[in-house]
């Protein structure tokens, strides 16, 4: 197994962010149950950008914390923790996203990403939610087996060419 390294966003991992996002709309035509909610057409460039200046931005104002997975020289996943609603009295919550290109699956990416950004929040949240496509058992045994528990489950939660596909709802107690 190659090496990887887990360490903050920086600025000048959009490249590796966004291929490794725009993977996922590749996978999606052999895997329409893959388990991350897309938009139906891909974003632009320009609309990449926009979002990633606004996570830079949140970054810099406390509301997200970043973590990427890099190997081979190159970001190969994503997972961040994002403030529920910043100023409001859910921003004590936040919420989680993780991505890993499929390339580099299956070699403890997610789990190291995923101890790193539980490790930062607990500076900054109380409480970590999610929601991830119940079909996707790889997803949901990894964050049982760091402390996430189930709190609800949504028939039809996402449609994609005309299939459904149900969402199970986590949480973590980070206090």
């Amino acid at each position: 197994m190659k090496a990887f390294i887990i360490r903050n966003l920086r600025k000048g991992d959009f490249k590796g962010v966004v291929k490794t996002y725009f993977s996922y709309y590749e996978e999606l035509k052999e895997n329409p149950g893959i388990g991350l909610s897309l938009y139906r057409k891909r974003p632009t460039i320009a609309q990449e950008r926009k979002w990633f200046a606004s996570l830079l931005e949140n970054i810099r104002k406390k509301n997200a914390i970043v973590i990427v997975a890099q190997m081979d020289g190159k970001v190969v996943g994503m997972c961040d923790v994002l403030s529920f609603r910043p100023g409001s009295s859910m921003d004590h919550k936040g919420l989680l996203g993780i991505a890993v290109h499929r390339d580099y699956r299956s070699h403890g990416i997610g789990s190291a990403m995923l101890k790193e950004v539980i490790r930062q929040s607990r500076r900054r949240f109380e409480t970590i939610v999610l929601s991830a496509f119940s079909n996707n058992h790889g997803a949901v045994a990894l964050y049982k087996r760091f402390g996430f528990k189930q709190y609800g489950f949504l028939r039809r939660s996402n449609k994609r060419g005309g299939k459904y596909f149900d969402e199970s709802l986590f949480y973590l107690n980070l206090k």
